[in-house]
């Protein structure tokens, strides 16, 4: 370590200040998210969730294999 420096009031010791310094952006964006949740019990989603899977994909490529089996 430089003049004195040490872990903790260091470079290294940067990303955990900034931590205790910016904690607050945390709870604020927590508050959002929390009052957009709130929103669903009054108005549901009107779709179906999305699928992440490519099952429906591959069911669909499938098929067409199929049709084009005879060609």
């Amino acid at each position: 370590m430089l003049r004195g420096e040490s872990a903790i009031n260091g470079a290294w010791g940067y990303p955990w200040t900034s931590f205790a310094r910016e904690f607050w952006r945390f709870v604020v964006v927590q508050k959002a998210v929390f009052d957009l949740a709130e929103t669903a019990i009054n108005y549901p989603p009107m779709q179906d969730p999305a699928s992440f899977n490519l099952e429906a994909v591959k069911k669909q490529i499938q098929a067409m294999m199929k049709q084009h089996e005879g060609q």
